[in-house]
């Protein structure tokens, strides 16, 4: 596969005539990352052909949005360059990410439900300084189970490259 000439945004890429977002996850320095792909329309891709693209970009994950029933919500496919990910550890020798969104909201959760902190609270997590790749994630924990843990952080563009 070739990049589509013509492309210069940052963070956009087209791999035969797709469009590919990379992106820095909690992060707010593109050169200390935890990169990621992002395909906003996948319709007609099939399995192989989102895996490919997954392997030209290279990262760990590169996600395949895809639309929903109608109506009802986007679904979302997840790749590592070798297979479609259902694991935390996906093939291909892919680099493991300095940032871990699952595990931070699971502390969440385990901090609300063991009274470690006054509710509601919000608890900032840094994350990946010993991998060269530090990231900070903010974790907010409302005071109602029913209300989930919420995970966010910054994200900043990749640039393109050559």
């Amino acid at each position: 596969m070739s990049n589509t000439p013509g492309v210069a945004r940052p963070g956009r890429r087209t791999v035969q005539q797709v469009e590919v977002l990379r992106y820095a996850a909690f992060s707010t320095d593109p050169t200390k990352v935890n990169p990621a792909g992002v395909v906003l329309d996948a319709t007609g891709l099939t399995p192989e052909q989102m895996r490919a693209v997954a392997a030209e970009v290279g990262c760990s994950e590169t996600a395949s949005l895809l639309p929903g029933d109608d109506p009802g919500p986007a679904r979302v496919r997840y790749w590592s360059p070798l297979a479609e990910v259902s694991s935390p550890f996906p093939p291909g020798g892919v680099v493991e990410d300095p940032a871990t969104g699952a595990a931070v909201a699971a502390l969440g959760g385990y901090l609300r439900e063991g009274g470690h902190v006054a509710l509601p609270a919000v608890v900032t997590v840094l994350q990946g300084a010993d991998m060269g790749r530090p990231s900070v994630l903010t974790v907010g924990i409302p005071g109602d189970p029913a209300e989930g843990i919420g995970v966010t952080g910054h994200a900043v563009a990749l640039p393109v490259a050559p």
